[in-house]
């Protein structure tokens, strides 16, 4: 990671903390949409290896390059020092101080639960914009499982909307101010919600920010998220690459899935 990326990086991988542990409202309340007749893939499971063909086609109906990530690329990358898997890992240790500190004990505890072991995922980034896609391999979502993607009770949320966060990383003392809100999302999935989230990040004499947008949404046996980021150190190269709307890149996913990907 260099020295220009460093603090973006540490950005977005707060941006990914906050969450993991709180990601949006219940599709009931407002924020999203329920479509039950939308169900992509109905019980259709999935491999891995359907996750990338997933989205290998939806960068291509979406008219955007990209880079795909598959599931063992996604896992070897934890823990991996100035990757943002590890800054994720790092950014949920219990010496990290969060202001309030009930949001501290909720991000943690959520990253501690961990994943199912056949959890599986892929990952398609195309510059502002990162779709991921999850599944159990080969296997059904339980209810539970596709309600929490979703939904969290508005303590949760409330619990970590407006927080500081202070920690330690290659001997620097960084802080990062967070504010996050539910904001409305509307998709062919069957369960919708989004989440806007202002980071400001400092260190010494560095300075970053960027505010995201996150849509997150359940389709039959596949989980989805879209996110897309505008921060301050994007460059030129980048910032002339199309930008994907999060709702537009969640609807391409379950139009591929209904329609077949496999060529």
């Amino acid at each position: 990671m260099t020295s220009r990326s460093l603090p973006m990086g540490i950005v977005l991988g707060l941006a990914a903390v906050l969450l993991a542990g709180c990601t949006g409202a219940d599709a009931g309340a407002g924020t999203g949409g329920s479509h039950p007749s939308a169900e992509a893939g109905g019980g259709q499971t999935f491999t891995a290896n359907d996750l990338v063909g997933v989205l290998d086609r939806t960068g291509t109906t979406l008219g955007v390059d990209g880079q795909l990530i598959t599931d063992a690329q996604l896992k070897d990358a934890v823990g991996q020092v100035g990757s943002e898997s590890g800054l994720i890992q790092s950014l949920g240790m219990r010496d990290v101080t969060y202001s309030p500190e009930t949001c501290g004990t909720m991000v943690t505890d959520a990253l501690a639960g961990g994943a199912p072991k056949d959890a599986i995922a892929s990952q398609f980034r195309a510059g502002s914009t990162t779709i991921t896609v999850a599944s159990l391999a080969d296997r059904r979502l339980t209810a539970a499982q596709k309600e929490a993607w979703t939904s969290t009770t508005d303590d949760a949320l409330d619990r970590c909307s407006r927080v500081s966060v202070t920690f330690e990383l290659r001997g620097t003392r960084m802080s990062a101010f967070v504010t996050m809100k539910k904001v409305g999302a509307r998709t062919a999935a069957e369960r919708t919600a989004a989440v806007e989230q202002t980071i400001s990040f400092s260190s010494g004499d560095t300075n970053a920010s960027s505010v995201s947008r996150t849509v997150v949404a359940v389709s039959g046996n596949l989980l989805i998220s879209a996110t897309s980021t505008r921060t301050d150190q994007t460059t030129e190269v980048e910032a002339q690459q199309p930008a994907v709307a999060p709702a537009k890149a969640v609807d391409t996913v379950v139009a591929v899935v209904r329609k077949g990907w496999r060529r």
